[in-house]
């Protein structure tokens, strides 16, 4: 049940979009089915996560099934929502080529930190409270996979070395120890029609949302503006995204 003040997270989603735009935020009013939101934290998150995935570009359009073990292996799309103490809501994108998103150990889950916004929302979360939950999915498939556990940090060698992908270990992955799972039909997914992808919108274009993003900012400290000075210059942010695309993917 939604309650006024309760706390929600969103990742939204552009088809044929890398981008997405992290919500957060809390229920403001409940009129039926309609919820008002009162937004707290809106940002453009890189493409990373969905360019390691793959996802508008499924090798094939993936039938139902219920087998977890093999949808865990299958699996190269994961949103993981975390809670701080004061229960203040955060969803992170993870993404990874199949057989390197999630690994599935006997008593307990994994999956690897890649590079991304360089934020650290999820870590100081599940330090504070770690019970979180999943939704990971297969591009092409409008079945999700939900998982609801307890999570921790771990840097242990042996895990970090299962994740390497282009010879690049990760530093960290995170451990979740599952209290349920089950897979079932995404309501969300089968509606929106992902796939196959449509033409991104040409009106929106992330290195422009960012600029603006950016000279919205009122951070007046020197890194700041020598920032909204760079990305003023024609063709900056394009470059400098493509080339952190392309360099730091892993």
């Amino acid at each position: 049940m939604f309650e006024i003040g309760a706390s929600f997270g969103a990742l939204l989603i552009v088809s044929g979009m890398d981008e997405t735009l992290r919500v957060n935020g809390r229920i403001f009013e409940i009129s039926g089915e309609l919820l008002t939101l009162k937004v707290e934290e809106c940002y453009l998150h890189c493409a990373k996560a969905f360019r390691r995935s793959s996802f508008w570009e499924p090798q094939s359009l993936a039938k139902p099934h219920d087998d977890i073990s093999r949808f865990v292996k299958q699996s190269q799309f994961l949103a993981l929502a975390s809670m701080n103490s004061s229960n203040q809501a955060d969803i992170s994108p993870k993404g990874d080529p199949e057989n390197f998103l999630i690994q599935n150990q006997e008593n307990f889950i994994c999956f690897a930190d890649r590079p991304g916004n360089r934020r650290i929302d999820s870590f100081r979360n599940i330090i504070e409270q770690p019970e979180v939950s999943i939704v990971a999915l297969m591009p092409g498939s409008n079945d999700i996979l939900e998982l609801r556990g307890t999570a921790e940090i771990c840097d242990d060698k042996h895990l970090l070395q299962r994740f390497t992908v282009q010879g690049k270990e990760p530093s960290v992955v995170t451990k979740i120890t599952p209290t349920s799972m089950r897979i079932k039909r995404s309501i969300a997914l089968t509606a929106s029609e992902l796939w196959p992808a449509k033409m991104a919108p040409e009106d929106l274009t992330p290195s422009e949302i960012i600029k603006t993003h950016m000279k919205l900012s009122k951070d007046k400290s020197l890194h700041a503006k020598i920032a909204r000075a760079v990305v003023s210059l024609p063709g900056a942010m394009e470059k400098g995204l493509e080339s952190d695309y392309k360099n730091n993917l892993y």
